[in-house]
């Protein structure tokens, strides 16, 4: 039943399965009423909430804000910052958010601390500098030390560098 409403929840009305093809799956353990009885069930254990924020929420519209600035600097020469670096940091973060929902050790973090924290460890994975700034700040509203990003960050980062050996 969590699939059935999971599917009504997340996709288009011309992709939700129906019913019966639930029942057809489980060999027709239950019935179309049963189902309907199941689902309300479910939805009222939920008390009617189904949205939840993730850090990917709050990774997504960071980077849509940008992350990367004019000023910001890449690699030991310290040059600007093309398209494919851009890309990579969104595809960096994007990683370390996955990596941390696989690790129980970042349940306890915000979601928001655990985007931002996954911003600096693409910034660092790409040699982007300075890994924290002020604009970061600004765009954030976090401070570095204070809020908690640079413990998060360090501690994600240090995982990572255990399972990939950098």
């Amino acid at each position: 039943m969590c699939l059935l409403l999971a599917s009504k929840y997340d996709e288009l009305d011309d992709h939700i399965p129906m019913v019966r093809d639930f029942q057809k799956l489980s060999r027709y353990l239950f019935t179309h009423k049963e189902c309907l009885i199941e689902e309300e069930a479910i939805l009222t254990g939920l008390n009617w909430s189904l949205m939840s924020i993730t850090s990917m929420h709050f990774l997504q519209s960071l980077l849509g804000m940008g992350v990367v600035f004019e000023d910001d600097r890449q690699g030991s020469k310290l040059s600007q910052i093309d398209e494919h670096s851009l890309m990579q940091v969104r595809k960096f973060s994007e990683f370390f958010i996955d990596f941390c929902a696989k690790h129980w050790a970042f349940q306890s973090y915000r979601p928001s601390v655990l985007a931002v924290s996954a911003i600096v460890c693409a910034r660092l994975v790409n040699k982007i500098y300075p890994l924290w700034n002020n604009k970061l700040s600004e765009l954030t509203n976090y401070k570095f030390v204070k809020d908690g990003i640079k413990s998060c960050f360090e501690k994600i980062f240090s995982l990572y560098d255990q399972n990939f050996k950098i």
